[in-house]
């Protein structure tokens, strides 16, 4: 088993957490030394308890090497934490996969992804760097995701789409077949993208259309 620390005291880390416990009740692999935040979580409880190990010098000042994960949702704020971490070369990003066998042979994948319960990233998927598929987001044949999007619970992106960086994807928000969408896109939950959506923008409704 390889022994790995937590980034964030939120939902998404909470989430994470369980299904590395509830997965090691399977096969075990992680072993969760705690979790990492500017404050100790003093409302965090729960079945599996999760230790407060300190503040970002906690890991800044890591002088052997040690595994991290950052679960953080926001693409930005997840960029921003992960700059800062990888200036101390003592510590290192595994990717976590606990999809239960969701991820084809042939999909290169990033250091620091996050792949959820359920998610699928398909056949010659590529993902980059820092990438957060949630629980039972999907990722179809031939897709190109770049570094540090997020895709929420139940979005799917149908095959051939590419997306870029720091873009982020609501709760089941879809993707029709070879459509592009750029960096730093929102695309807001439920929405249906039929066409390719410019950097920069929010998309929502079905079928989506710019509304920021």
């Amino acid at each position: 088993m390889e022994r790995i620390t937590l980034v964030g005291s939120g939902g998404c880390m909470r989430e994470l957490f369980w299904q590395i416990m509830e997965a090691n009740k399977i096969q075990q692999r992680w072993v969760v030394d705690g979790y990492v935040d500017l404050v100790e979580d003093l409302n965090f409880d729960g079945i599996y308890p999760c230790k407060y190990l300190g503040d970002d010098d906690y890991l800044l000042k890591k002088i052997i090497p040690t595994n991290v994960a950052i679960c953080v949702g926001d693409p930005n704020k997840r960029m921003e934490i992960a700059r800062k971490y990888e200036k101390n070369p003592n510590l290192l990003f595994p990717i976590i996969a606990l999809t239960n066998g969701g991820i084809s042979p042939d999909a290169p994948i990033g250091k620091g992804c996050i792949l959820s319960k359920g998610s699928v990233a398909s056949a010659n998927v590529t993902l980059g760097d820092f990438v957060f598929l949630n629980i039972n987001a999907s990722v179809c044949h031939d897709g190109t995701i770049e570094d540090f999007v997020t895709i929420s619970p139940g979005a799917t992106l149908a095959g051939n789409v590419s997306v870029g960086e720091r873009t982020f994807f609501g709760v089941n928000a879809s993707v029709i077949p070879g459509q592009t969408i750029g960096a730093s896109v929102t695309v807001g939950a439920g929405a249906v993208v039929i066409s390719d959506i410019k950097d920069g923008v929010v998309v929502a409704g079905v079928p989506a259309r710019e509304v920021g």
